[in-house]
């Protein structure tokens, strides 16, 4: 008898040849097909209404734009990587009894010893933070709150990993790329692989504040290398998580009710011929 077809998808994002699960929930997904050299033989982000040629500035976000404009009959949704896992292996059964409970299941927080904000500043350059709050002033200006309450703490939900309803998700992902879509328009990009990504790792900071910002009911889940592989990733003690904010309050400039930009940054956006209004 022939296995009945599950309207459950959990895209494991993959780029290269490397070991990871599949069956008929956990889908590999080849990110950047569209610009890769090799086939690893599973679906590729390229097919569709895909942004699959971006990836180099987008990442593991390519295989959510191709699931919010090509997975139409599906119920339930998520996202992982080749060698990131959420520690439950879940099954279709599960997930449908845990969002009845939950609305979106995240990576369980980080406790850093710095905000949110001081992190961003790692991977961004000041002139690409300004576009990113200029832009969500200009398209969603409703959400500042809750985005420099997630930027003003030390609380980090990464890696773009997530569990949801596919409706839910439609949702996010309709606010998630107005955003980064524009951004894209402004932001002059560098010739370092690393800084190239800066609209992938933006995400990682939109996913939290969407659901903060919503009030959504948040299920918290660990993260292991491999399904069924008991070896935690980036856990970390009471102890750790106390003394982290311990430190995170002592050195973290006040919280903000502005943007904060510097007149500096704005005027020399302006002087690149670079305005959001």
């Amino acid at each position: 008898m022939e296995q009945q077809k599950s309207k459950t998808k959990i895209l494991v994002a993959i780029h290269k040849a490397d070991p990871v699960y599949s069956d008929n929930i956990y889908t590999p997904i080849h990110v950047g097909k569209a610009i890769s050299t090799n086939d690893l033989g599973f679906q590729g982000d390229d097919t569709g209404d895909n942004i699959s040629e971006k990836n180099p500035m987008y990442c593991e976000l390519t295989a959510q734009y191709w699931a919010w404009k090509n997975l139409k009959d599906t119920t339930n949704i998520g996202l992982c990587h080749y060698r990131r896992y959420f520690k439950t292996k879940y099954t279709e059964d599960y997930l449908e009894s845990l969002l009845q409970k939950y609305d979106i299941i995240l990576p369980e927080p980080i406790y850093r010893s710095y905000s949110m904000e001081q992190k961003i500043y790692r991977a961004a350059i000041e002139e690409d933070v300004a576009i990113l709050y200029q832009v969500i002033e200009r398209l969603h200006p409703k959400y500042k709150k809750a985005v420099l309450a997630y930027m003003h703490g030390n609380k980090d939900i990464a890696f773009n990993m997530f569990v949801c309803s596919k409706e839910l998700f439609d949702q996010f992902a309709e606010w998630q790329f107005s955003i980064l879509f524009e951004c894209e328009k402004y932001i002059r990009f560098s010739g370092y692989s690393r800084a190239r990504r800066i609209l992938g790792h933006f995400s990682e900071y939109l996913l939290p504040i969407y659901c903060f910002h919503h009030h959504l009911r948040i299920k918290s889940e660990e993260l292991v290398s491999f399904v069924d592989d008991n070896q935690l990733l980036y856990s970390q003690s009471c102890f750790k998580k106390i003394i982290n904010t311990i430190r995170y309050r002592f050195t973290t400039p006040q919280k903000r009710t502005d943007w904060g930009l510097s007149s500096v940054i704005i005027q020399g956006l302006r002087s690149d011929g670079i305005e959001i209004k």
